[in-house]
């Protein structure tokens, strides 16, 4: 098996599992391998327009933690404040 071939099925792994972002990272390694690959600009084109219309599960999975993660900080620093504000 080649390497662009390796590469376009892992790609197709990740775009069927909605990871987008990934996906296309793969195809864009097969597009330098060999740009005659069949189908491969149809799935770059899908990944690119799937990741502009917010569906990329990845990015939907990195914005819960983000939202997680910076709802810990302030809970933190209210948590902090309050038990200063207690010991003046």
């Amino acid at each position: 098996m080649s390497d662009a071939t390796r590469s376009f099925n892992r790609g197709l792994d990740y775009f069927h599992r909605g990871q987008y972002t990934k996906a296309l990272r793969r195809f864009e390694v097969v597009n330098r391998l060999n740009e005659q690959y069949p189908t491969l600009r149809y799935y770059i084109d899908v990944c690119r327009s799937r990741i502009d219309a917010g569906k990329d599960k990845e990015s939907i999975n990195r914005q819960y933690m983000f939202r997680i993660l910076a709802l810990l900080l302030v809970s933190g620093g209210i948590f902090i404040f309050y038990r200063w504000r207690k010991g003046d």
